[in-house]
């Protein structure tokens, strides 16, 4: 499993169980120092500092689950589009990836101005597979919202 830009771990404690590895991914030495601190000591866990747009330590179709919370919110389209294209690349056959990211395509400052559509069709131009993308959802009875006017969207590496 692969998480992009895990902060200070917020999910990841949660990704932890459901992996027999874990590779964390973030552009900020900062984050990966905190969940080196939070989380060294499991010997499941990779650590690895990007560039905020690439995915150079892991092998090719070597992950069979990526997890984004909090991070492509953030990043602009083009950054969006080369990690989709890196979700691809590392990604097994059949291996899916949830992705919570900016929509509305108007937003500034510290929030990304990615639209839904454009990052519906970085996911289709790499190949993969759109299998639902979200504003909110329900869970156990609670409805559950992305927020600000992001997206979650889940797709799947077919070949």
């Amino acid at each position: 499993m692969l998480e992009i830009g895990p902060g200070a771990g917020r999910w990841t404690q949660y990704l932890i169980p459901l992996s027999s590895r874990l590779h964390l991914v973030d552009l900020s030495r900062s984050s990966i120092e905190q969940c080196r601190a939070r989380f060294g000591d499991d010997s499941r866990i990779e650590f690895h500092v990007n560039n905020g747009s690439d995915l150079a330590a892991i092998l090719d179709a070597s992950i069979d689950a990526i997890w984004s919370f909090d991070c492509f919110v953030h990043i602009d389209p083009q950054a969006a589009r080369m990690y989709v294209n890196e979700c691809a690349r590392v990604l097994s056959s059949g291996g899916i990836a949830i992705i919570h990211h900016g929509s509305t395509g108007k937003m500034a400052g510290w929030r990304s101005h990615l639209a839904k559509e454009q990052m519906l069709g970085f996911i289709r131009g790499s190949g993969m597979a759109v299998l639902e993308s979200v504003d909110s959802w329900w869970m156990d009875g609670e409805q559950f919202n992305a927020g600000y006017g992001d997206s979650v969207t889940v797709f799947q590496k077919t070949k």
